[in-house]
């Protein structure tokens, strides 16, 4: 159904520039941190995440039949943990199981490298993500609160 298929430099770096966007964004919804102060984390967050000594792995997630762009993610491989950096499927292809179908291959590509186990942050608010990995068979096991004075 999908393929992972490894971007190119320029694909890249045009994806953590998104990446870094998109994690600010929802830093400013879900934390509600200034939007300068979030894209300055979300910017220093994804220069460590996808320096080239990580041993981190950027994807186009694609259609096999139609070879169409349907997400990408990243994920940093090596070891006993892996860790889902990042895990996006376009809007319009939500509801079709493209995620599944993508989340069944990082897991594959995870245990192919070592990996016993998959890590991931998620913000409480993206109820979307959040049933997908439980469908998946993430567990919680941390929760950060916070109350507005």
């Amino acid at each position: 159904m999908i393929k992972l298929v490894p971007m190119s430099e320029d694909e890249r770096e045009q994806y953590g520039i998104r990446m870094a966007r998109t994690y600010a964004e929802e830093m400013v919804s879900a934390a509600g941190v200034s939007e300068q102060e979030a894209y300055a984390i979300a910017t220093a967050h994804m220069e460590l995440d996808l320096s080239e000594d990580a041993a981190e792995q950027c994807y186009r997630i694609v259609a096999a039949q139609s070879r169409e762009n349907v997400g990408e993610t990243a994920i940093v491989l090596g070891g006993a943990d892996a860790f889902l950096l990042d895990f996006r499927i376009e809007t319009r292809f939500h509801g079709k199981g493209y995620g599944s179908a993508a989340m069944r291959r990082i897991e594959r590509l995870a245990v192919e490298s070592g990996a016993s186990q998959i890590r991931l942050h998620v913000f409480a608010r993206n109820d979307a993500a959040r049933s997908l990995y439980e469908r998946r068979g993430f567990d919680a096991v941390s929760l950060q609160m916070r109350k507005t004075l």
